[in-house]
């Protein structure tokens, strides 16, 4: 069994495959991380514009945890 993904948008739990099938893998959609401005944590912690279809462009921020080699937790939000 695959142990499921936390994920937090803006702090709010939501289920990771929803969200990334709603926000990033969308048929004919166009959400996408347009740039990264900064890198911290080894990598785990990146900041950048993100452009969604639905809300514009933003700064983000996509923070990740990562648990025997997995992505356990991604916390994503404006930055």
């Amino acid at each position: 069994m695959v142990p499921c993904v936390v994920l937090t948008d803006d702090g709010n739990p939501h289920d990771f495959n929803a969200w990334s099938n709603g926000e990033l893998f969308k048929s004919g959609g166009k959400s996408y991380l347009k740039s990264v401005d900064r890198v911290e944590d080894g990598g785990l912690t990146v900041y950048g514009v993100f452009h969604s279809a639905q809300w514009g462009e933003f700064n983000t921020l996509l923070k990740f945890k990562v648990n025997d080699d997995k992505i356990v937790q991604l916390d994503v939000g404006q930055a």
